[in-house]
């Protein structure tokens, strides 16, 4: 076991993996979609789906307390409803999401906000796809979609969902629909979405997945390099998996991408774990870092992915290929470790 950091020896030896296994998982872009701190919130309900897109601590008891007012109405209860629903997914408590995303979606679909409709069909239907319920998922997904056909955001967030089941196809026709979308402009300022320039952004990071998945690594770096153009974000560590399979020094391009992110953010750890010449206790401290964070799977896939092309190891990468995809949440990093586990060296 020698070369696997400490962290990830305690995942491969303990299926349950507690830390590990509790940690959030969210729809790549499903963030940024949320209330903006330029919106005055004068209400609970605002000030819990605040919280929640800012995933911060009081959320849950917010969100509660905005549920529970009696002074509320209906349409600021279900606002909260549905925050909550978002929040619990991250949290792996499924049924209570989905019970609170059909409680709020028994409002909106009567009170016809489209913006509201689909985001709480989008938390329903990432709730039951990760209980393995495809079926009910996409049918939530395309509900989102239906309700908002001119948001190109939810058609890549239900591309991202279609990555994460496999169904590489559909992906794709969602992620090329998305580019070719353009630009939303629904609910003004009521509705932040993928990015605050240019909304394609996370659409060609999915794309950019599609290609790489399918071993088509200079189609993938091309869509990965136009999504960094837009955004800074994850799909910069998504690229270097990319150029790591073209053979590429990318060492300029690594540092350059990592200085444009937030020094604390999980994307910044991970890419720091590839930066100049990293060692066992380097990578051990970065991944402990990240241990229980909605980064915490990217940590693991991040290690394997070290092994294999810093190390050179590929028994220690496939041991923590496996971790990710025995213990994580159903997304892109799930499938991409399943597919990079059957494609070692036999």
């Amino acid at each position: 076991m020698r070369g696997m950091p400490r962290l990830l020896l305690a995942v491969a030896t303990c299926v349950t993996g507690l830390a590990w296994a509790g940690a959030p998982y969210v729809l790549p872009g499903l963030r940024q979609i949320g209330v903006p701190g330029l919106i005055q919130c004068e209400s609970q309900a605002c000030r819990c789906d605040r919280a929640v897109t800012a995933d911060a601590d009081d959320a849950e008891t917010l969100c509660g307390a905005a549920i529970a007012d009696a002074a509320a109405s209906a349409g600021d209860r279900a606002q909260a409803l549905r925050a909550r629903a978002e929040l619990r997914v991250r949290a792996r408590r499924y049924d209570d999401a989905i019970a609170d995303a059909s409680a709020a979606l028994a409002v909106w679909t009567k009170s016809g906000d489209s913006f509201e409709t689909a985001r709480s069909y989008l938390a329903r239907g990432n709730a039951r796809l990760q209980r393995g319920d495809d079926a009910a998922a996409f049918a939530d997904l395309d509900g989102a979609v239906d309700s908002m056909p001119n948001v190109p955001e939810f058609r890549a967030l239900r591309g991202f969902a279609a990555l994460s089941a496999d169904r590489a196809a559909a992906a794709r026709a969602d992620f090329d629909a998305a580019i070719e979308g353009g630009s939303s402009t629904a609910r003004g300022m009521d509705l932040v979405l993928v990015a605050a320039n240019d909304d394609r952004a996370d659409a060609y990071w999915g794309r950019g997945l599609v290609h790489l998945f399918a071993g088509q690594y200079d189609d993938a770096a091309a869509d990965l390099t136009e999504s960094l153009s837009r955004k800074p974000g994850a799909a910069a560590i998504w690229l270097h998996y990319a150029r790591l399979r073209q053979g590429r020094d990318d060492k300029a391009e690594l540092a350059a991408n990592a200085a444009k992110l937030p020094p604390k953010s999980r994307e910044a750890a991970i890419l720091a774990m590839f930066e100049g010449d990293a060692t066992d206790a380097r990578v051990n401290d970065i991944a402990s870092g990240l241990q229980g964070s909605d980064g915490a799977c990217e940590g693991i896939l991040a290690i394997a992915e070290w092994n294999r092309f810093a190390r050179h190891d590929d028994a220690t990468a496939a041991r923590a290929y496996r971790a990710v995809a025995g213990i994580c949440p159903r997304s892109p990093d799930v499938a991409f470790a399943k597919s990079a586990l059957a494609n070692l060296p036999r």
